[in-house]
This record gives structure tokens, C-alpha cells and sequence, in this order.
């Protein structure tokens, strides 16, 4: 985290941030060495809300900006792997507080929470949670990386304003509120 500020200084004013990192480790929470869950804290939450606190100095003083939070329906639904499902909840969370903080400057913050989608990190979820997942879905498949990434681009660039605060789950029915 040290380092966020002058890597954020290396770009001047950013318009638009997006929080894609994450890790998931599928341990369970009884066997979670605690050099690992400082790792995924570090990453998952205290990361991305270093990378807000700085990026959002200037678009405060710009009075605009949008930031996109990645987080996962891990933070909505009870996970196994407690320790992601902590963080992501937590970015939910930072997500909410940040618009309500930033959003009167004229920055929005949103998030997107997608349930598993075909990326290299559905090779840690075990073959049965898999297709146990995929027998939940309208569709039987998971979400491919391109509609996430278009949620993501439209929170990003053109949504309307008055989308601030909010968290877009993108779970095809798996988790309908």
C-alpha cells in the first residue's frame, strides 16, 4: 500500500478506476494460514480502498470521476472460502460508503458482484461446487469474462449518474433479490 501513491502520481488525473484484482484461495477457514488471510485482505479490500483514497484526490478536485469495484456474489451469499467472501463483502460495503462520500463531487461508485465467471480462477472451485453451480443458473453455464467486462465498461464511461452506490449482481438468476 505504500507505494499506491506514487504509482498514482505517475498518471496525473485518472477519469475512470476500475478495481479488478482479487484472489481466491478455497481453503477452508480452519486451515487458513494467517500469512494467507493477511494476503487476501491486503489484496481484496485494503488495496482497493488505498487505490480510491488516492485516485479520488483529484477527481474531487476535477468534481468527476467513476470508480468500478469487482467484487463477487461470494460477498452476498455465505461463501466457503469465508475469507473472500469477507472481502468481497467488505468492497461492497467500501462501495456504498465511498458514493455516499465522494458521489456529492460529482463521483459516482458502483460495483459489479458476478458469480463465477470463465476465468483462470475457476481452476481453485472443485469440479462438484462447479456444476452444483451451473445446475442454478437459467442459462446451465457460467458468465463469460466479456459480459462482466461490458458491465464494467458502461459503470465506467456512460451510465447515468443517478446510478451511484449500487452493486450489480450479473448471477443469471442464481441469486435473485
Amino acid at each position: 500500500m505504500a507505494g499506491i501513491p506514487d504509482l498514482v502520481s505517475n498518471f496525473g488525473a485518472i477519469d475512470v478506476l476500475v478495481n479488478s484484482a482479487g484472489v481466491m484461495l478455497s481453503l477452508p477457514y480452519d486451515c487458513y494460514p494467517q500469512e494467507k488471510v493477511d494476503r487476501i485482505i491486503k489484496l481484496n479490500i485494503e488495496s482497493p480502498v488505498a487505490l480510491i483514497r488516492e485516485v479520488s484526490k483529484k477527481m474531487v478536485e476535477n468534481r468527476s470521476g467513476r470508480i468500478v469495484n469487482n467484487t463477487s456474489i461470494a460477498g452476498q451469499i455465505g461463501h466457503p472460502d469465508i475469507w473472500y467472501g469477507i472481502t468481497k463483502a467488505g468492497l461492497i460495503n467500501a462501495t456504498k460508503s465511498f458514493s455516499k462520500i465522494l458521489g456529492p463531487h460529482g463521483i459516482i461508485v458502483n460495483a459489479v458482484a458476478a458469480s463465477p465467471v470463465e476465468t483462470d480462477m475457476l481452476k481453485v472451485i472443485p469440479e462438484e461446487s462447479k456444476n452444483a453451480f451451473k445446475k442454478t443458473v437459467i442459462t446451465g453455464r457460467f458468465a463469460n469474462a466479456q459480459e462482466i467486462a461490458e458491465t464494467i465498461g458502461w459503470l465506467g464511461t456512460i451510465s447515468p449518474e443517478y446510478i451511484n452506490g449500487t452493486c450489480i449482481d450479473i448471477n443469471n438468476g442464481s441469486f435473485p433479490r
